[in-house]
């Protein structure tokens, strides 16, 4: 009697058991980012659609959205994420490829070679589409796009740490299609072209790697070839080249053209000193920063709330990593493991991207800022990730 009261104490202690800083760490994160998302947006949305709230609404029904998939992953139990991991890499690789070949042709035919399902932003096929016209409008929300990448992001780490749970350390075949699947990847994200998205798939596989138990000898193999195919598909675009041109010479590039939106966002930061210009007294959001509301969203933060607030904004962050790592240590099994360290290394890579952008330590990427900047898929894949984290505070 005894010891099924005590199992049953133990089950409930283990339900509640989850990585509560964790949660209210990523609570914050969201709940800033609807704020700033409404700040950064309300004027531009009242002047083109009439409707300040506009992208606040959308926002908060994409963060609610997240919030449930976040709820329901955590509820799931490991073996449904296992099963999800093949099919999610096949149908994420699948986009990928498709976006990936209208940008080649495009580059060949000289034209833009595209279907109403996708859709380009600054030259890169990134985006699909998923009722465009004649489909009907989503009720309050419109065209409903997301970025396959941002599913790739959790395929990738699920499938890679479903890979290294069953690979053996002198199973060189299997070593060699961890390299193939990573070069794949990286590829056909690289073709879109977005260099930085493939940034953090480059990062996230080096760091499963590395906690793996596999030799070194194919990381670094894998690196030199990741950097040259970088090297060369980074000069196979105008549109990043000139990105490129930018960054290394900023003194050289005309301010009213390419070199518009990084001074618009340096003038910002700047203008925010150290403790900023104080909550919606942000000047640079009216129309001067390009994608002020998704990957530029920061600067107004800057502007705002100063050197202090960018600090503080940034130890959350650190926190928010600190967490996921503590979570990877405490695993016992390789796949708990590796999906702790693959999530944590994808939120720290994409946020540091994000900001050493912004503050031009490397060249502008469209990189979304995790649970602040506006952006459905982005948001929701990113809650959904944490929902993993949390499932494995338990174990």
């Amino acid at each position: 009697m005894y010891n099924r009261i005590l199992r049953k104490n133990q089950k409930g202690v283990r339900r509640e058991n989850y990585d509560k800083v964790l949660f209210y760490l990523v609570l914050t994160l969201a709940l800033f980012g609807l704020l700033m998302v409404f700040e950064s947006s309300s004027s531009y949305a009242q002047n083109v659609f009439g409707n300040k709230y506009k992208f606040l609404f959308q926002q908060f029904v994409w963060v609610l959205i997240g919030f449930f998939g976040m709820w329901y992953v955590y509820k799931v139990k490991l073996r449904v994420l296992k099963s999800w991991a093949k099919p999610l890499m096949l149908i994420s690789l699948g986009f990928l490829a498709v976006l990936a070949l209208q940008s080649t042709l495009s580059k060949i035919f000289g034209t833009s070679v595209q279907t109403p399902f996708t859709k380009i932003t600054y030259g890169a096929f990134r985006w699909v589409v998923l009722n465009p016209p004649p489909f009907p409008a989503v009720p309050l929300l419109g065209r409903i796009s997301f970025q396959p990448t941002d599913i790739a992001k959790l395929a990738f780490i699920l499938y890679i740490s479903l890979f290294l749970e069953k690979i053996s350390p002198k199973d060189k075949r299997k070593q060699l299609g961890f390299l193939v699947l990573v070069l794949t990847t990286v590829g056909l994200v690289f073709l879109e072209p977005d260099f930085g998205t493939a940034a953090i798939f480059i990062s996230i596989a080096v760091a499963l790697y590395f906690v793996s138990n596999l030799p070194l000898i194919y990381l670094f193999l894998g690196l030199p070839l990741m950097a040259v195919l970088g090297g060369i598909l980074s000069f196979s675009s105008a549109y990043r080249r000139q990105r490129l041109m930018t960054f290394f010479n900023r003194r050289e590039t005309d301010i009213l053209k390419e070199g518009y939106h990084i001074l618009q966002i340096l003038i910002a930061i700047g203008s925010g000193g150290v403790f900023g210009l104080g909550f919606g007294e942000s000047r640079q959001k009216y129309a001067y920063i390009p994608e002020v509301v998704s990957d530029s969203i920061f600067a107004v933060i800057a502007e705002e709330f100063g050197f202090v607030g960018s600090v503080v904004l940034a130890l959350v962050f650190l926190a928010l990593i600190w967490r996921g790592i503590t979570i990877a240590k405490n695993q016992r099994d390789v796949f708990g493991r590796s999906l702790a360290v693959g999530i944590s290394c994808w939120l720290g890579v994409q946020t540091f991207i994000n900001l050493f952008a912004m503050v031009h330590l490397i060249p502008l990427t469209g990189v979304t800022l995790p649970f602040i900047s506006y952006g459905g898929s982005s948001m929701v894949v990113s809650l959904m990730g944490v929902g993993i984290l949390l499932k494995l505070s338990k174990h």
